[in-house]
């Protein structure tokens, strides 16, 4: 009889693989199997190549830099206001952001299914926010020991802050990743009926209504929240400037409400006038997703290098730091937004090339 690896081996192996690579590497290794000690080898010299090829095919440059450094400001690490002498700032954000997001990074590599949803957003955040508090806790602990600094230890105020500004932008930007980047045909080649295509685009309509009603309420929630601290906050909220921002939400709101959603497709249409109005409404997400990201985006852009501007008179190190922050979001939402149209036009590749099934 072929030797064949012991089930719970296999079953030990298989726990390390990404789920959609496993059949064919436990297969390969199965294969090549001499003995325990060579499967285990064999298995252990490949499994990182494989993860690492399947965090490629998962994670983008543009996601994975924005996420890191929505992680990183959140956690203070571009706040030069207070820098503490034995620990600055950017390097006690820094070791919960780098777990943080490479918890986001496998947590993609090793996804069951290509389809994003509030769920699996949302146990996304819930697993960051449990590796950030296990870090914290171990920086108390070593604290506590007398090993490391107390600075290496949020303070309550700045743990608070951290946790309501990450949890909202990651939910936001990981659920607005999925809904933007699946939106691709069920039947990508071949021929459609006009049933079928009526069906695929009523599917492409709920995704647009989904995602429109989700930025409506994180942009409605942040007009009123930037109404209120206008309204309650001291000295703030006199000028008519200070309240362009939740001003500017508001009109966001209500765009999406009123000329984002897909349109209906119109009734007892011939098949090649259905494709070109699916076209066009594909076309019309596309430009809307751009300017929405860009809208969604650009306080991070200006949040991560205005610390240090507003330094640049101490040194011109400060403004260069500062300057070069900014030009550095902007290069990563650019390229970022660019992917997300791309998503939308290969879509429309696929529609020019489907035939009407008869």
């Amino acid at each position: 009889m072929e030797a064949r690896p012991h089930p719970l081996i296999e079953r030990f192996v298989g726990a390390f693989c990404p789920p959609i690579a496993r059949e064919a590497v436990l297969g390969d290794l199965a294969e090549r199997y001499r003995g325990p000690g060579q499967y285990l080898a064999e298995a252990f010299a490949v499994l990182p190549l494989v993860v690492f090829g399947q965090i490629r095919r998962t994670t983008t440059f543009a996601a994975f830099g924005l996420q890191a450094l929505i992680l990183f400001g959140c956690m203070g690490g571009f706040d030069l206001s207070q820098l503490p002498r034995d620990v600055p700032l950017w390097a006690r954000a820094a070791l919960p952001s780098l777990v943080a997001i490479a918890i986001l990074v496998l947590r993609d590599a090793y996804r069951t299914v290509d389809g994003w949803s509030a769920g699996r957003a949302l146990r996304d955040i819930l697993a960051i926010t449990a590796a950030v508090l296990l870090c914290q806790l171990i920086a108390m602990a070593l604290a506590g020991a007398g090993m490391i600094s107390p600075h290496w230890v949020f303070s309550p105020n700045r743990a608070v802050v951290a946790v309501l500004s990450i949890l909202p932008a990651l939910f936001v930007f990981r659920l607005g990743l999925g809904l933007d980047g699946d939106s691709r045909l069920q039947e990508p080649l071949g021929t459609l009926s006009a049933a079928e295509l009526r069906s695929d685009y009523a599917r492409f309509r709920t995704r647009v209504r989904t995602r429109n009603l989700l930025e409506v309420s994180i942009f409605g929630l942040g007009a009123c929240g930037g109404a209120l601290f206008l309204i309650f906050t001291p000295g703030i909220g006199d000028r008519a400037i200070e309240w362009c921002w939740p001003a500017g939400q508001l009109m966001v709101s209500w765009y999406l409400l009123s000329g984002a959603s897909a349109r209906a497709m119109p009734d007892h249409a011939p098949f090649a006038t259905l494709v070109a109005f699916y076209t066009r409404e594909i076309a019309r997400q596309r430009r809307h997703v751009r300017v929405i990201w860009w809208w969604y985006l650009w306080p991070l852009c200006i949040g991560v290098g205005l610390p240090a501007l507003a330094r640049a008179s101490e040194s011109p190190a400060f403004g260069a730091l500062g300057l070069g922050s900014i030009a550095l979001v902007v290069g990563f939402v650019a390229w970022f937004t660019r992917n997300r149209a791309r998503d939308f036009q290969e879509e429309m590749d696929i529609l020019s090339a489907v035939e009407e099934r008869t």
